[in-house]
């Protein structure tokens, strides 16, 4: 259970997205994560297309969210935000991958409360 007297810590982290499976947020050991905001931009003059996966630690699987999405050029989209969150624990991952190499950003912001039993 996570200790929530003990705070939490804020971050972002900004991915250029590759062609292969790229991980985009990793849950740090011992923590659990709330996904505040995922928002991918393509700031290219053609639409591309992306996919996202969601790692889960336990039960060590993979499970595709989103499929080859087009994503129109010169745009962005949100796809969790703060009224819509996601939940992550230790060790779980964001996986995004796009069409083209680096023609889409991820943009994740996430609050990291300190869990021991994880």
């Amino acid at each position: 259970m996570p200790i929530i007297d003990q705070g939490s810590k804020f971050n972002t982290i900004i991915t250029a997205v590759g062609t292969g499976d790229t991980d985009c947020y990793v849950v740090p050991a011992n923590h659990t994560t709330v996904i505040k905001n995922l928002m991918l931009t393509n700031a290219n003059a053609s639409a591309r297309t992306f996919t996202i996966k969601i790692f889960q630690k336990t039960p060590n699987t993979t499970t595709t969210i989103i499929t080859s999405h087009s994503l129109a050029a010169i745009t962005s989209i949100n796809i969790f935000t703060a009224t819509v969150p996601l939940f992550l624990a230790a060790e779980d991952k964001i996986i995004i991958s796009a069409s083209h190499a680096s023609s889409i950003v991820s943009t994740i912001s996430v609050e990291e409360f300190y869990d021991p039993s994880r």
